[in-house]
């Protein structure tokens, strides 16, 4: 999956911390979309047409730790974080469908759109 990534695939964030998890309204916590560098990246995955059990299996082998088991995972469109500025960009390590979220600035703006993203995303609760 090195090709462009289109504005209509499904990104799967997966969530390792429960603090990223907004059960009651069904969103993950914008925390859950902030780079850990001001201007770094996230890392996310492609996965337009996966059933729910495979994504959730991508993350078990790819994500998951040992020590840090994913709590679960949320889903957005390509088009939501084009909309806000950022790139998602092909990175087939460790996996093909395997992406990163580039753009992101060093500036307070990041949690306006972590906050957008949360908002406009699915979460699922494992």
């Amino acid at each position: 999956m090195d090709e462009a990534v289109n504005p209509e695939e499904e990104i799967t964030r997966f969530l390792r911390t429960s603090s990223h998890l907004r059960r009651g309204i069904g969103r993950p916590h914008f925390a859950a979309f902030l780079p850990k560098l001001p201007n770094g990246e996230i890392s996310v995955y492609r996965t337009s047409g996966l059933a729910r059990e495979d994504v959730i299996g991508l993350g078990a082998q790819y994500v998951e730790k040992p020590d840090l088991p994913l709590k679960g995972h949320c889903l957005s469109l390509a088009q939501d974080f084009f909309a806000l500025g950022l790139h998602v960009v092909p990175a087939p390590n460790p996996h093909r469908s395997h992406a990163n979220v580039r753009g992101w600035v060093a500036d307070p703006q990041n949690r306006i759109i972590a906050k957008k993203l949360a908002d406009k995303a699915e979460l699922f609760v494992y």
